[in-house]
């Protein structure tokens, strides 16, 4: 007689809930589940990777009912394999029942999903992506009848001028003059995809020397517009396509995709910023998608040109270069022999080619043109503290006085220099794991922002909070441009339209720090609102801000720091592969 037979009949007859692996296998905050793994994002980009629904959204139309048998090394269910050896009963077996999924549990309701769900389903796709649009569209154009950086605000006014003036520099000046012009006024520092598009959309009614300051009605509407058709083109349209038909979207409803659409596109900071403030980030974010597209399909080569095309439009695009040239790199090596060299050639090619064309034009005189136009596309004599931001050196400056020790220029080269050392050892676990790595996406995600452990629920209200937490680090900046009011609607409208109540969080850590979060930001506004500042002190709110979302946003890498290190060691050294949400066990043959 089988002695574990009646140890099996019990677990196969136990709840989904109580057929998890012992939780003494675990490390504190790791979630044994079969579900699909979830993962973090603390960014619009990254939380498009994640595979949670948006607002309790519904999935396909699978049988959820019906038991279905534990999947091998290779499959997506947690199971812990079976040797030759005895077992003693204190492991458990293979279940073959399926746990519960997400959208079996009572989350919480979007009204954006109830909404679609009460209208009569269109057979056209076409229809359902419009109505994706047609929110952001709608709340993206009010807030640009809103004020704007540097709205009747001078000497040089702000953003909105900056912008408008090197529309009128790109047009009525010859390419070689571009970077020299304007040192009086607002000299060129942007990338040279920004000034090439800026050239080919701009009307010479609108881009004279008498409208500097000026902001007429129509010169207004026409600088909302080029935000608007840059973005619908470079940003609305990759979304559509990463959301409805991208690998973590598999399975799921259409309606159920039209509602990630839109929560994506409606996320209140890059409405208030490219919108309200005005930028073109969005377009820079779109190439950076496409880009990431390209690589989870292994199209490395395209990929690479996307990227540079990001760089190119805009130099933020380099805070993800490291984790890119990583991956890539990784994969030429994990490749090896023929496919990898001509992997790197494809790359080095492609690369090569994208930022020749584009700089072609400013090659002569040589080197003067090209070292000067990259001196101001890489302005490190204004050094890092030009506003009070969210990061490492604005924190810190609270305590050590930096100026002290290093001029303007020499802190930047400082901070150009340290920013590599925190990503140095994930960039090496991501280069070694490069052609290895089914979800390259996951990977870039974690170097540059951080990963947090979970099933689907709590990496979806985790990132919810870091998103909110990123709207609130640029209210500062929105006080400037007057846009106080348009900050409170957005940014409630979003979280009731995703159906996220920080009230009904279901992680306990994440519900608590939310608490503890989300009543200090409560708190400073109430204060800002209601206490001036003090004299000695004039720029407390904007020093207190930085330092709560930088303690927010370090804790999250930290947390993604942690987790890939624990899963480094678990690797090599047990033969347990562990990821966010989903854990396989490999038995060594004997």
């Amino acid at each position: 007689m089988d002695p574990y037979a009646e140890f099996r009949a019990r677990k196969l007859a136990s709840p989904p809930s109580q057929q998890h692996l012992s939780s003494s296998y675990a490390r504190p905050g790791m979630y044994w589940t079969s579900s699909s793994g979830g993962t973090s994002s603390q960014s619009v980009a990254s939380w498009m990777e994640s595979e949670t629904d948006f607002g309790g959204s519904e999935r396909g139309t699978e049988n959820r009912s019906s038991p279905r048998p534990s999947s091998n090394g290779n499959g997506r269910m947690a199971s812990i394999s079976e040797t030759s050896a005895p077992t003693p009963p204190a492991v458990p077996s293979r279940s073959r029942s399926k746990p519960s999924t997400k959208s079996e549990q009572a989350s919480p309701s979007s009204p954006l999903l109830t909404l679609l769900l009460s209208l009569p389903p269109p057979t056209s796709t076409t229809i359902l992506i419009g109505l994706a649009f047609v929110l952001p569209f709608t709340l993206k154009t009010l807030v640009s009848l809103g004020s704007f950086s540097g709205k009747d605000a001078p000497p040089r006014y702000g953003d909105f001028e900056a912008q408008r003036f090197w529309m009128e520099l790109t047009r009525n000046e010859g390419i070689e003059k571009w970077y020299y012009t304007g040192e009086d006024w607002w000299q060129l520092d942007s990338n040279i995809a920004t000034n090439s598009t800026l050239s080919a959309t701009s009307p010479s009614t609108l881009t004279t020397i008498s409208t500097r300051g000026a902001s007429p009605p129509d010169l207004i509407t026409y600088m909302r517009a080029t935000v608007l058709a840059l973005e619908s083109m470079g940003w609305w349209i990759p979304v559509a396509w990463w959301c409805w038909s991208g690998r973590k979207m598999r399975g799921r409803t259409r309606k159920s995709k039209v509602v990630a659409i839109a929560s994506i596109l409606c996320w209140p900071g890059l409405i208030l910023i490219d919108n309200g403030h005005f930028q073109y980030n969005s377009f820079m974010l779109g190439l950076c998608l496409v880009a990431l597209a390209c690589f989870e399909h292994s199209h490395d080569a395209l990929g690479a040109i996307a990227f540079s095309s990001c760089i190119l439009f805009k130099q933020m695009g380099l805070y993800w270069s490291p984790a890119v040239f990583a991956y890539l790199l990784g994969k030429c090596i994990w490749l090896g022999g023929e496919r990898g060299a001509m992997l790197l050639v494809k790359i080095g090619l492609g690369t090569v080619a994208t930022f020749g064309v584009m700089f072609a034009p400013f090659l002569t005189p040589f080197p003067d043109l090209p070292m000067y136009v990259l001196h101001r596309i890489f302005p490190l004599a204004r050094g890092i503290f030009e506003d009070k931001v969210a990061n490492f050196w604005c924190v810190s400056n609270v305590v050590i006085k930096w100026r002290l020790f290093f001029a303007d220029a020499s802190m930047a080269k400082v901070h150009e220099k340290s920013i590599l050392v925190p990503m140095l050892s994930p960039l090496l676990a991501l280069a070694g794991k490069g052609s290895k790595s089914r979800n390259p996406v996951k990977g870039i995600r974690r170097i540059t922002s951080g990963s947090l452990m979970g099933d689907d629920d709590s990496v979806w209200e985790t990132s919810v909070l870091l998103l909110n937490v990123a709207t609130f680090s640029i209210f500062p900046l929105l006080i400037k441009d007057g846009q106080t009011l348009q900050y409170c609607v957005l940014a409630l409208l979003w979280n009731h339209l995703i159906g996220y109540n920080p009230t009904r969080v279901r992680n306990a850590s994440v519900r608590y720090a939310g608490y503890v979060i989300y009543g200090f930001i409560l708190l400073h506004h109430v204060l800002e609102a209601s206490v001036l500042a003090p004299a000695k002190f004039p720029d407390i709110y904007a020093v207190t801000n930085a330092i709560l979302s930088f303690g927010v946003f370090a804790a999250s890498w930290l947390a993604g720091l942690y987790e890939l290190a624990w899963q480094l060691v678990m690797m090599t050294g047990t033969g347990l592969e562990l990821r966010t949400g989903q854990v396989r066990s490999h038995t060594k043959a004997r």
